[in-house]
């Protein structure tokens, strides 16, 4: 006879996990809901915790010629080491995505700061670049960078592929607002990510710290379709 898997939960703890559950499938509100309908807040999931984005947390004030500074590939989002030990956070989300750009006009919408008609230009896809939004809570040093060597430093790294470097940058405006990285879509003819492949990581090394954020492309599906 087959056993009852959920014979063994109380009232509480059934009811709890049915809290837990719905919590984990109304996380993919890209999945349940249209653009428009999104909450505030729902936007901003998309643009910090999706398999667009990421919040990756960073120790700042690392010496580069350190032996600490290490600058090869790794899975940790805290990527160098100090002696104090402070944080900050920066957001990393792919905003040539349709929909990391529909939770940009989302809240545009949300918050009056945009035309229908600024909306309707914006949501026009990026077919022919790639384009890499960081975000800290103080843009200074990415402001302050110089760009030439800060291109040659910011790059995607697909897994078992040739890192493809960034081929231009977008100044953040005030220190509040996010950069943009360009990179090319294809390189001698070939797309640099499938949907097969298994990781690809974003990192910006700004000298005494390192940006870098991973993602995975299988999970970067919307509406059907493979998108970045």
């Amino acid at each position: 006879m087959k056993k009852n898997t959920f014979a063994f939960l109380t009232p509480t703890s059934f009811a709890l996990l049915l809290v837990m559950a719905g919590a984990l499938w109304a996380a993919d509100v890209w999945k349940s809901k249209k653009y428009t309908d999104w909450s505030d807040a729902e936007a901003m999931q998309v643009l910090e915790r999706s398999p667009w984005a990421n919040v990756v947390s960073v120790v700042t004030g690392t010496n580069p010629q350190s032996p600490d500074y290490d600058s090869s590939p790794s899975n940790r989002n805290i990527d160098a080491i100090n002696d104090n030990g402070r944080t900050e956070d920066y957001t990393v989300a792919w905003y040539s995505s349709m929909p990391v750009r529909q939770a940009h006009a989302r809240l545009a919408e949300l918050r009056g700061r945009a035309t229908k008609e600024q909306l309707e230009q914006f949501l026009q896809p990026v077919t022919d670049v790639c384009l890499i939004a960081v975000r800290g809570r103080n843009q200074d040093r990415l402001i302050k960078a110089n760009k030439e060597q800060l291109l040659k430093k910011t790059s995607l790294q697909v897994k078992g592929k040739e890192k493809v470097y960034a081929s231009d940058y977008t100044v953040p405006p005030t220190p509040t607002a996010q950069a943009i990285f360009q990179f090319p879509r294809t390189v001698n003819g070939a797309p640099i990510l499938a949907e097969d492949d298994k990781d690809i990581e974003f990192v910006t090394d700004l000298g005494v710290y390192r940006v870098r954020a991973h993602f995975t492309p299988k999970k970067m599906i919307f509406e059907g379709k493979f998108t970045y």
